[in-house]
C-alpha cells in the first residue's frame, strides 16, 4: 500500500489490486483506485476508493476451471471418436 501511495503522488490516477488477511484468517481481494488531488485546494490530499472483489475473483476462477474441464472433455471425446 505504501508503494501505491508513493506512485499515486507522482500520477494523476492509479488502479491497484491487492490481498489482505481478514480477522478470521481468510484472504480478501480488494481493488483500489486513487487520485492525486493535492493540487485541488478543496481536497488537498489523496483520494482512494476501494472495494472487495473477493467473490468476483472466486467466480472468475470457478468459470476458468469449468471451461478447462469442458475443453478436456471435448478433446477426449473427439479422440475417442477419431481414434
Amino acid at each position: 500500500m505504501r508503494r501505491f501511495l508513493t506512485i499515486l503522488l507522482l500520477c494523476a490516477a492509479l488502479p491497484l489490486a491487492a490481498q489482505s488477511g481478514a480477522r478470521n484468517g481468510e484472504w480478501r481481494v480488494f481493488e483500489a483506485r486513487g487520485r492525486n488531488k493535492l493540487h485541488d485546494p478543496l481536497v488537498a490530499g489523496l483520494l482512494v476508493n476501494s472495494r472487495d472483489i473477493t467473490d468476483q475473483k472466486r467466480i472468475e476462477e470457478h468459470l476458468r476451471s469449468s471451461e478447462e474441464r469442458s475443453r478436456l472433455i471435448l478433446e477426449t471425446a473427439q479422440d475417442a471418436f477419431i481414434g
